[in-house]
């Protein structure tokens, strides 16, 4: 036979050991992948692992009363009550073992605290001692820290609730058929002085959706139990449904002397500007406001256009020749006006309900209110812009942002009034006083997170920033100064002024008490924290140097590459020493990804290291990527002490090596990494 060429029987050989070969890499793939794509499963497994030896003991329960919420319908004999503690719990689901320990430290640790909760998921199949039956967690409710007007809205401490026996002494209980208003009520009595304590951990599994138990305490049948609440705090006002039912507080009067001061920074949009004030001027039904108009220098033909509107609507109009500084042209316009309450409006708003400055106005009046935001979409759609700024582990962001709001989302995020860390300047309404009290605007912020950092000032202060689910506003993003996603210049920017944000604020950094760390700090949805997200990545111990003869094989660009991230951490976690981050993407064109092992090399003209790195799920690509084969786990992370990789220009490789072959694909790229930026 000629050379090379093979029997059928030698090929059949061959092709059941690739086969094999295949298979069994690819199990170990799907493995991996399922691991990471089923987020919740693997982060009970790492979580109990760290947590479940601390709350063992058997003899906790016994500081305990168990009441079924079902059974508070009726008198609670709390003389009869020997225990110090008593745990509410709804009968459709089970307490963890956990809880008992880890509700008892609480309480030794917080004597302060009269009122615990704590976050759950949902469990399907059961088990006894009788039969084994496969148990699995879904759908976990991660609950934000003690936040009052969430609770206001909804009853979201869910299903189970721990409370100091001698705190129920001083509270009559309410004694309706409905046992959840019952609860609620109680809720709302012992958190009328002091706050509620949130235990950081997973106590209860219940065997309904969560959404379906809890969603309906925001609606009418609730609103007697918060109204009374509203009087027993002296709030002057009342709970009124919005277009789903929805309960918001709304003032019962609001006070001749609360003029509305709307601040309007613009420059060269008076179109723009025309739409923002006449929708003002048409639509609103309150009426006690002045507009207050900021312009750094628009062209002559423009300002001419400007000062008519200005004659036209009764606007006051400041002209003041300056680069654009969004803080700077706020506080000038601020220091003109003559209203106790500020309300700082993009000019590319536009109003499309009547009563969204009395719906502002009500939250801003209630105690301890921070700065009000609303919830803004873009034109003409139910596509959500901002539903509020939550502070991630990548920067503030707006979560829910380009989802249709026409789906309720994640604990009624856009639907529910809620306390949250931030709220765009888009549309800001804060109390003069407040605003006075956190020192205005910071003007070194010009462009980018300025509101983020006044809600951080505001935050500190003890106040609650607000968002207002029920006053939405459309929003004509961009107009006002382009996208900031344009160009890497304003890239740069927003990075110096992320770090400038956190140097201010250093313990902001991955820190939202209104958003659950174990919820994702990258995407704007409410999933559970991704296993390969950043964040988890631990840092290298050490890196194996190599010859500087690498690569021994040329270029070939089959094997794609794109790195996403390449930068030192300047704000990283408490604990955790200086660190280079480096995430890229890599993949085998029109092969089949899964068949490659993969490594990551830097090389300096110094220097060549192998760094360990993590192997990660990047749905992006995936999504992208959608006629390439495996390309899943396309995504590669390393975390690498400063003190392990000198500072310089590398050249990053990622080297593909077959399963089956010697075939070895390496591609490159360039990146600098400088500790000192």
């Amino acid at each position: 036979m000629g050379a090379g060429l093979r029997t059928s029987k030698e090929m059949s050989i061959k092709e059941s050991i690739q086969n094999h070969i295949h298979n069994r890499h690819l199990k170990k793939y799907q493995d991996l992948l399922a691991r990471q794509k089923d987020s919740y499963r693997t982060y009970l497994e790492n979580w109990n692992k760290k947590v479940e030896k601390l709350y063992e003991d058997e003899t906790a329960g016994s500081s305990f009363c168990l009441i079924k919420m079902q059974e508070c319908t009726k008198d609670i004999k709390l003389d009869t009550i020997s225990q110090p503690y008593i745990i509410f719990y709804n009968e459709d689901g089970i307490i963890d073992k956990k809880a008992y320990k880890a509700l008892l430290m609480y309480f030794y640790e917080h004597k302060d605290i009269n009122l615990l909760y704590s976050h759950e998921d949902q469990v399907s199949g059961k088990s006894d001692d009788k039969s084994k039956v496969e148990v699995s967690y879904s759908n976990p409710w991660f609950k934000p820290e003690y936040s009052p007007n969430t609770l206001l809205s909804f009853m979201y401490m869910g299903s189970l609730l721990a409370v100091r026996t001698e705190a129920l002494k001083d509270i009559q209980l309410l004694k309706t058929g409905n046992y959840l208003k019952n609860i609620y009520d109680m809720i709302l009595k012992l958190t009328d002085s002091s706050k509620a304590g949130l235990v950081d951990l997973v106590l209860y599994h219940g065997y309904k959706p969560w959404d379906q138990l809890y969603y309906p305490t925001a609606g009418k049948d609730y609103f007697d139990i918060k109204d009374s609440a509203l009087i027993r705090r002296c709030i002057k006002g009342h709970m009124e449904a919005d277009k789903y039912g929805y309960g918001h507080v709304m003032a019962d009067s609001i006070s001749e002397d609360s003029l509305i001061s709307i601040i309007i920074p613009s420059k060269d949009h008076p179109d723009v500007l025309k739409r923002c004030v006449e929708s003002i001027k048409k639509l609103s039904s309150y009426t006690n406001y002045e507009i207050i108009l900021i312009d750094n220098g628009s062209n002559i033909n423009n300002k001419t256009i400007y000062e008519s509107l200005a004659m036209h609507y009764g606007f006051t109009y400041i002209y003041e020749e300056m680069d654009f500084n969004f803080s700077k042209m706020c506080n000038i316009g601020a220091s003109r006006a003559k209203g106790s309450y500020l309300l700082f409006l993009n000019d590319d708003m536009e109003v499309i309900s009547a009563d969204w400055l009395e719906r502002m106005l009500s939250a801003a009046a209630l105690p301890q209110a921070g700065a009000i935001g609303a919830k803004l979409l873009y034109p003409e759609t139910s596509i959500i812009q901002h539903a509020g700024i939550t502070n991630m582990y990548e920067g503030p962001a707006h979560k829910l942002l380009r989802e249709d709001d026409s789906l309720v989302y994640y604990a009624g995020h856009n639907r529910f009034d809620y306390d949250m860390i931030g709220v765009t300047a888009a549309c800001l309404l804060v109390k003069r006083d407040i605003f006075e009290e956190v020192e205005h605007f910071d003007e070194n912020f010009k462009v980018a997170y300025n509101d983020v950092d006044l809600c951080f000032k505001i935050d500190k202060k003890g106040y609650h920033n607000i968002l207002r689910n029920d006053v939405i506003l459309y929003h004509h993003e961009s107009l006002s100064r382009g996208d900031d996603n344009m160009d890497q210049a304003k890239k740069a920017r927003l990075k110096a002024e992320g770090d400038a944000l956190y140097d201010k604020h250093p313990d902001y950094y991955d820190y939202d008490p209104y958003y659950s760390k174990h919820l994702t700090g990258v995407s704007g949805e409410y999933n559970c924290s991704l296993p390969y997200e950043n964040r988890n990545v631990e840092p290298v111990s050490k890196l194996k140097r190599l010859s500087m003869k690498y690569p021994e094989v040329e270029i070939n660009e089959t094997l794609i590459i794109g790195v996403d991230h390449a930068m030192f951490e300047k704000h990283g976690y408490k604990g955790m020493e200086p660190c280079y981050l480096v995430d890229l993407h890599a993949h085998v064109r029109n092969l089949d990804s899964a068949d490659y092992t993969y490594r990551m090399i830097l090389k300096s003209d110094k220097k060549c290291f192998e760094v360990p790195c993590t192997r990660r799920f990047r749905p992006d690509v995936e999504k992208i990527l959608n006629n390439q084969i495996h390309v899943e786990l396309s995504g590669f992370v390393a975390r690498i002490p400063v003190r392990l990789l000198p500072k310089g220009q590398y050249d990053i490789y990622i080297e593909a090596r077959s399963i089956y072959s010697r075939q070895v694909l390496v591609n490159k790229a360039k990146i600098y990494l400088d500790c000192n930026n």
